[in-house]
C-alpha cells in the first residue's frame, strides 16, 4: 500500500533484502515486483565495504534490491564480489552488524536519490518552461507578422530566448498574466 501511494506521488520505491532470503519467493513479493515493474540489482556487502568487527575482514553478505529508481540501478550497477580479497563469513556476532547498511552503501543511496531528485526537478523546469514558451510564442505569433516570425526563428537560439525572456517581463509588466501551464 505504502509502495502505491509513493509512486501515485511521483516518488520512486527501493526494496532490499538478502539475497537468499526466502521472502522473494513469496507470492505477496512477487506480486508487487510485478505491479511496481521494478528492476532486480545484486550487490555484495564486501563491494560497499562492510567489514568484521572483529578481524577487520570483509564480509561478503549479498543482498537484492528491488526498485523503480533508475538512479539506485546506476548507483549499484557494479557491486558484486571483485573475487581478489578473504571474507570472514557472515555468521555468530558479525550477523546481527550485517543488518544495518555500511557507510558507502548508505552515502550511496542518499546520492543516488539526490542525483535522482535533481535530474526530476530540472526536467520538471525544464517541462514548464518550454510550455510556458510555447503559449506566449503562440500568443505573440497573432501579433506578429508572418515576416516577423520568419526573422525570429532564423535568428540563434541564444537571441530567440533573450527576446523571448524580455517579451515575458514585458507581458507580465503590463498587467497581462502568462496562461497556466497545462
Amino acid at each position: 500500500k505504502v509502495g502505491r501511494e509513493v509512486l501515485a506521488g511521483g516518488g520512486e520505491v527501493v526494496f532490499e533484502w538478502p539475497k537468499q532470503a526466502t521472502g522473494w519467493k513469496e507470492k505477496l513479493t512477487k506480486r508487487w515486483i510485478a505491479e511496481f515493474k521494478t528492476q532486480t540489482v545484486f550487490l555484495d556487502g564486501c563491494s560497499q565495504d562492510l567489514r568484521s568487527n572483529r578481524k577487520g575482514e570483509l564480509i561478503k553478505k549479498p543482498w537484492r534490491l528491488e526498485t523503480t529508481c533508475p538512479a539506485i540501478i546506476q548507483a549499484f550497477q557494479n557491486s558484486l564480489c571483485s573475487g581478489d580479497h578473504v571474507h570472514t563469513p557472515c555468521e555468530g556476532t558479525e550477523t546481527k552488524k550485517t543488518g544495518f547498511y555500511p557507510a558507502k552503501m548508505a552515502k550511496r543511496i542518499v546520492q543516488a536519490f539526490r542525483k535522482h531528485d535533481i535530474t526530476k526537478h530540472v526536467l520538471e523546469v525544464k517541462e514548464n518552461r518550454a510550455r510556458e514558451e510555447t503559449n506566449l510564442m503562440n500568443e505573440l505569433a497573432g501579433a506578429a507578422t508572418q515576416e516577423e516570425i520568419k526573422a525570429f526563428l532564423h535568428l540563434p537560439k541564444k537571441e530567440q530566448q533573450i527576446l523571448l525572456d524580455a517579451a515575458r517581463k514585458i507581458h507580465i509588466n503590463t498587467g497581462h498574466k502568462l496562461k497556466p501551464v497545462q
